[in-house]
Parts: C-alpha cells; structure tokens; sequence
C-alpha cells in the first residue's frame, strides 16, 4: 500500500496532474512526504497528567513512537479460572493498525516485561497461548498469567502503541484512516517546508472516540504554528464522539521564506489525527473550470450495495426509483451487466483491483484484498488524484484493507443523510487537484430500513436490552417468521433466516413472508433513490461533471425466494448477480448498450476517464468505447458454503451455465444448470444440471469453451491475505447478516 498523501512539503513532488502542458499549465502541490523523517515528536507536560477511566495515563513520545501507558492498580485485577489467571479492565479501546498485532500493546510490572501471548489462535493448546508470564488484551480488558499463588502487584503497566515508524505517515483510526499526522492529545509534531507566496494550507482534523468509558465535556484543540506564531486554532467538541472538519488556512506572506509548521493537538485523550495536509495555490476555480489547461477530469463513483438492477425501470423495475429512471435517458447505461460474485467482499475486490475475486485469493470471507495489489485509488493517486472514499463500514472497511490508495477514508454507520453529507463536506474540501470520490451505501442492505433509521445494537436481535428500534420492528418480525417457516419444512438447525439453506418453494406461508420483506427492501431502495437524486443534482450544479465523470452501479442484488435462497452470498442466479450500470457526465454521450459489462471493467474505464494507462493485470475493457460483447464470469467466492462447493457461472450471450468447483479450484463438466436467458430470463427451467432434461446441446460446448477461461481466472495471481476482525467489527457484520 502506498502512502503517498501524507507528506506536506516536497519540492521535488510536483505532482503530474496534467494530461499535457498549455500556455497555461497547472501549479505544483506540496505534501508532507520525503519529510516525514525530519519530524520531530514531543509530548507537553499535559501528557504526563491524563487520567483515562479514573486511571492515571501518560504519552510517551519520541520520533519513533508515541505509547499511551495506562497504570492499573492492584485493585483493578481479579482472579481467572485458568490457574495462574488474572484480568483487569481497561477504558481505552485499541484504535491503531490491527495488522500490527504483536507489538500494539506490551505490559510491564517495574522491571519485568510480560510476553504478548496467542490467546485467540485456536490451533494453539490453551497452555501455550497463555503460558506464565504472558498476557493478552481482550475486547476490553487485560489479562495475565503469573505463577500459581502469585497476584499483580501493586501497579501494572498497560502500554498501548499509537504511532510507530512505519506508519507514522498512515493512519488507522476506528472511523478515519487514510493519510496524514496522528498526533495524540498532549503531543507535537513540527516539520520544516520550503518557503512560497499565494499558499494555502489545507487539511482536515479528526477525532476518533478512544475511550470505552468516562464521558468528558472539554473539548478537543488542534493548533497550528508556523516558526512558534499561532496561525490556525480549532475546537471539536467532544474526545468520546467521532468528528472531523476540513481546513483551509491561507499562509500569505509569512510562508514566504520557508521554515516550521508545529501541529498539536491538547484536551482529554482520544486518537486525534491532521489529515492529508498539503499546501497548493490559493486560486483554484471551481471543478471543471480551473485556472489552468489539461486538468484531469473528476470522477465519483457511487455505489449503492446490495441494490437489483431490477430496481430501476429500464432493466424492469416498476417505477421506485424516479430519480435513477430520469438519470437513464441521460446516461451511457449499460443494460446487461453483471457482478463478479454475489457478496460484498469479493464484488468489491473486483471493483477496485480490477481482477476477479478468486484471482486475489478471495476465498471466502475471511480474506481482505492484498496489499499486492495495486488498487485504482492507489493507481489514481499516483498520477496527481485527491482520492477520497466514504462508506457505510460492514465489509466495506479498512479491516479488510479497502482503504488502500485513499487518503481519506470515513467508515461510519450512519443514516443515508450523513452518508450523503460526508461525501459533499470531502468535495467542498477541494483544493485544486482532480478528485476521485468513492460513496458506498448500505441503505438497500438487510436490515431493510424503511424509516430513516440506521444501525442497531446486535443484542436487538435477541431482545436481550431493550426494545428494537422503531422503524425495524416490523422486519425482524417478518424474519422470526421465516426461520420458524423453516424450521418447520425440516431445517432445525437454522438460526437466522440469513442463513436458510434451500428453502422449500411452493409453501404458501413462506412466499407470503418472503413477499412482505421484499417490498420492505424495495421501499429502502426507493429511500436511497431519494438521497441519490439530490446529490446528483448538487454534483451537476457545483461544476463536478462538467468535465467530470459519475458512475453508479452495485455490487451484487438480493433473493427473496426465487431459487430458494434469502439475501445474498448465494449461488450465482441473476437476482444476485445483475446489477445496474450507469455512466453519467457531460462528457458523455447518452444512450443503452447491450454488450455485455462487467464489475472488472470499472478499474479500466475509470483509468480511461483520467487518460492513465491500463495496467496489465486486468482482464476487463474500458466501457466508455465497448464494442463488442464477451464472456461475463461470476464466483460464489464461499468456500465455507455447505459441502464445501462453491458456484461458477458464465454468461455467454443469451447463454448461461452454472458449475461447482472444490475449494482447490477443480471443478468438471458437471452442471448444476444452463439457461437460456433470452427465453427464460427468471432461469426457471434448466436445461442442464440436477433434475433437467437434456434438451439441449450448447450447454456441454459452452463448458468446454470456457473452461481454459475459468481455470484462469481461478487461479490467485497473489498470495491470500487474511482479514484482522476485532469484536466491534464482528458485531457488526453479524448484524449486517453475516452471522458466519
């Protein structure tokens, strides 16, 4: 991954953000790059008074490193039932780099360090995780284990790493990541900067909560000082709630002469960070009209998960989604498109590697996307792009390594009005460069929120504290009832109707109920087309497309019943795989194309768009001159799926078979269907696989054909890479449906 926005002051890091040079080409913008070594780090006498859970705390800070230690009295510790066990609770949650794992924390007891030990890998016996004189930190709280008879003396000494080194320039924060100086409450950071007239100094601060308890009313202060002068002063008013604001600070002639810039930041604890500071020109126009020629064009792509092509009108939908149905006549819209797998992670994988999901070894659902990979962000951001993603978190997260490329990444659970006004407050941050903003929404995702409501604490569920929220009583309700419908049609073992296996079609209570929760779907569908088409709107008014791009598509669609299946993840049928594919921009010329698209095809036509070159690696093609059909391929990507088979599919014009492959990537001629999607759109009646009659030839050719094809595209091109999930995040993925 590569962190190139954090780094404020390069002469040398003119950044090539024009396609050619014209008589009037484009200034240069400086960022904390090269730099970053020559900081230097320090911690005010208030680093050395926190107090954090009534606990006592200190920051201890060097150009190195930054470490929260919090002191842990004897009082605090209580005895485990593992022998030699003990466990005390702590009030700050970890919030750095998970990937980091075995030196975030480290434990001290006056001259005795502790050994982190593997408490949470299940392939090691429970002696040898935990063995004496080692410790672990749980969700929220430390345990320990000391010779038997043996208790924690009278102070413990918890140390938490918050800035190392290696990622001193990159920040992973719980909502925020991206580029930028994590500088903690109580902490400095000065670097030095060539000097320049007419410069503005941009940046957002953020706050990421990194209590677990003890709410605060003092707000937070960042300050920036240029040579020892007070220059920019702000206050965010809470260290227990996550925010963020963008900055513009006009240097005028004091920056003349070069010299330091001093960040810091004072107030009670929480994980504070100045975001991709960069210094550019004051004058910059307005997107699509800059002061000067050849700029790359902007480029937004907005992603709504989970949404059926079948929403909007133009691929049969009935009409709940105006605002999308009036953005059709006016956009390039691809009419048959499809995803390359029926969940969010690999379809994502897709989307910003431009490889399909089995080719950067996403298995299941336990992998993250490589770091191997050079993503499009990563791609963008090479050739000059501010790049910027906003999503709903879940699966779209830096815990499955999304945030590659992205110097601003902002992952919060949120209704779809905040979603919408976190990605306008990034775009108003403009500062000159091109912009590529990614906005993923899980408005149309189970659960379906037909009021504007947004998550929910997983014991809703349950039941277990308190009563569900109002909006989502009536969907869990609807859900209760189709896992009781399936426990009755012989399924005892289900737990969550996210997790039917094949239902039993034909049973009137279940198509009742499946019908009711569809319609809640489509209403949520209908509430993000609400929220859509006023950004749209806003987009064309403040200039973003007039020489701009933007692209609205899916990652995969829904089931409700129609092969016996529930939500997504599911085998490849079309109602999780086809999705919406809309190109919009006022360079763009309008009109319905038949050929075949595909989610691979997004890196090349977004690399097409800013006029850079392709990378090799991608089997896709630019849509913006398509002009012939090809062969579209889809992966269940589940090798935890029952039997351990996951689902293959190739669409090869009006032809479609569906085949098993093992969880070594071997599969045979064997169907588990074929359909002629022209005369059965709804793939009703196999014409190959379990149970049909074989009506037909073609589907025997089709695998043959094609089989070379998806032994290819089966095989990783990189090394698996593993997601790192804490218990927040399960959590919150279980309430998203994946309970697995």
């Amino acid at each position: 991954m590569r962190a190139l926005l954090l780094r404020l002051l390069v002469t040398s890091a003119a950044l090539p953000f024009a396609a050619g040079c014209g008589t009037n080409a484009p200034p240069s913008w400086t960022r904390l790059v090269e730099r970053a070594d020559e900081a230097t780090w320090s911690s005010s006498s208030q680093a050395g008074g926190l107090t954090i859970g009534g606990r006592r705390a200190r920051v201890v800070s060097t150009d190195d490193e930054t470490w929260l230690e919090l002191t842990l009295p004897r009082t605090d510790w209580s005895r485990l039932p593992l022998g030699g066990g003990w466990a005390a609770p702590i009030a700050a949650r970890f919030v750095g780099d998970r990937r980091r794992s075995e030196s975030r924390y480290r434990l001290s007891d006056g001259d005795r360090e502790f050994a982190p030990s593997r408490a949470h890998d299940a392939t090691v016996k429970l002696s040898e995780r935990v063995p004496v004189g080692s410790f672990y930190v749980d969700a929220d709280a430390v345990c320990v284990r000391l010779e038997p008879g043996e208790s924690p003396q009278a102070e413990i000494v918890l140390g938490v790493c918050l800035r190392s080194r290696d990622t001193s320039t990159r920040i992973y924060g719980r909502r925020f990541s991206g580029d930028g100086l994590p500088v903690f409450s109580g902490e400095s950071v000065e670097l030095p900067f060539e000097g320049g007239t007419g410069s503005v100094l941009r940046f957002a601060t953020a706050v990421d909560a990194l209590l677990l308890t003890g709410a605060t009313t003092t707000p937070v202060g960042f300050r920036v000082l240029l040579d020892g002068v007070e220059v920019f002063a702000h206050e965010e008013p809470s260290a227990t709630e996550s925010s963020y604001a963008w900055h513009a600070i006009d240097l005028g002639e004091h920056a003349a002469d070069g010299g330091h810039l001093t960040f810091e930041v004072t107030g009670p604890p929480a994980y504070t960070s100045f975001f991709s500071p960069i210094i550019g020109p004051r004058e910059i126009g307005r997107p699509g009209a800059r002061p000067w020629e050849n700029a790359r064009p902007d480029i937004v792509l907005f992603l709504a998960d989970t949404f059926r092509a079948d929403n909007l009108r133009v691929y049969g939908g009935d009409g709940a989604t105006p605002a999308l149905d009036a953005l059709v006549p006016e956009s390039l819209c691809f009419r048959r498109a499809w995803a390359t797998s029926t969940y969010t992670l690999p379809s994502h994988t897709s989307l910003f590697s431009g490889i399909f999901p089995l080719q950067a070894g996403i298995q299941s659902f336990g992998r993250a996307l490589p770091q191997e990979l050079t993503t499009i962000a990563e791609l963008l951001e090479s050739y000059g792009y501010r790049t910027g993603a906003i999503t709903d978190s879940g699966a779209v997260s830096k815990d499955f390594l999304f945030d590659q490329g992205f110097s601003w990444f902002d992952e919060h659970q949120r209704l779809m009005a905040g979603t919408i006004e976190r990605a306008e407050d990034f775009l108003a941050a403009d500062d000159g460069r091109p912009t590529f903003l990614f906005v993923q929404s899980y408005r149309a995702h189970r659960p379906y929120r037909v009021e504007e409501l947004q998550y929910y604490a997983e014991d809703h569920i349950r039941g277990q504290k308190g009563p569900v929220p109002e909006g989502l009583a009536e969907f869990f309700e609807i859900e209760t009832e189709l896992v009781e419908i399936a426990h009755e049609l012989g399924h005892p073992s289900t737990r969550r109707a996210a997790n039917l296996p094949d239902m039993v079609a034909g049973a009137t209570e279940s198509e009742r109920a499946m019908a009711e929760l569809e319609a809640m779907y489509r209403k949520a569908s209908t509430v993000l087309d609400r929220y859509f088409g006023p950004f749209q709107a806003r987009l064309v008014e403040d200039g973003w497309l007039q020489d701009g791009y933007l692209i609205f598509t899916s990652d995969h669609g829904e089931s409700f019943g129609e092969h016996g299946s529930l939500y997504h993840g599911n085998r490849t049928f079309e109602e999780e795989t086809r999705i919406p594919l809309l190109i919009f921009g006022e360079r763009v010329t309008p009109g319905i194309v038949e050929h075949a698209a595909s989610l691979v095809d997004v890196s090349p036509t977004i690399a097409k768009m800013a006029g850079v070159p392709p990378l090799d690696l991608w089997p896709g093609s630019s849509l913006l001159d398509l002009e012939r059909d090809r062969p579209i391929f889809s992966f269940q990507c589940r090798s935890d799926f029952p039997g351990g088979r996951s689902v293959y599919s190739v669409v090869d014009g009006s032809r479609k078979i569906i085949g098993e492959y093992d969880n070594d990537y071997s599969f045979d001629d064997q169907l588990y269907g074929a359909f002629d999607l022209e005369e059965d759109p709804d793939e009703r009646a196999p014409l190959a696989g379990p149970g049909a009659a074989p009506t037909a030839e073609w589907p025997s050719t089709v695998f043959g054909r094609f089989a070379p094809a998806l032994r290819e595209l089966m095989r990783p091109v990189v090394g698996e890479q593993a997601s790192i999930i804490g218990d927040e995040k399960a959590a919150e993925l279980r309430a998203l449906g994946y309970g697995e």
